[in-house]
């Protein structure tokens, strides 16, 4: 299954990405690297899993997904900017694995606080 991205009414949606971050998915660890990425861009970040949506920046919410390993989820970014399609290529980097996650994060956060 491979993931895509689409524009639709001033929104970015990766659809169909794969968690495969680690054995268990998006754990306390992971969600709070992923909500600190996404705390930094300025616009809403939702993503969703079997029609249960949770808002990127909290780790609750994205913890709540219980989106394990190989998991399916969408996410859906506010905006059709080229900072929001840069943004969504990082995090949809990001999701293939811990160590892409890590580095993705820290690439983005260096970028945007120079």
């Amino acid at each position: 299954m491979k993931s895509r991205i689409r524009r639709e009414n001033g929104k970015i949606y990766l659809d169909k990405v794969v968690v495969n971050l680690s054995p268990y998915g998006l754990n306390a660890r992971n969600s709070a690297v992923v909500s600190r990425m996404c705390g930094h861009y300025n616009r809403d970040i939702a993503f969703e899993k079997n029609g249960n949506r949770g808002n990127g920046k909290s780790i609750l919410d994205l913890m709540t997904l219980e989106a394990d390993f190989g998991s399916v989820i969408d996410i859906i970014i506010t905006g059709d900017d080229s900072g929001a399609r840069t943004f969504a290529h990082k995090l949809l980097k990001g999701m293939k694995s811990e160590k892409n996650l890590y580095a993705a994060s820290s690439e983005y956060y260096r970028k945007t606080h120079p």
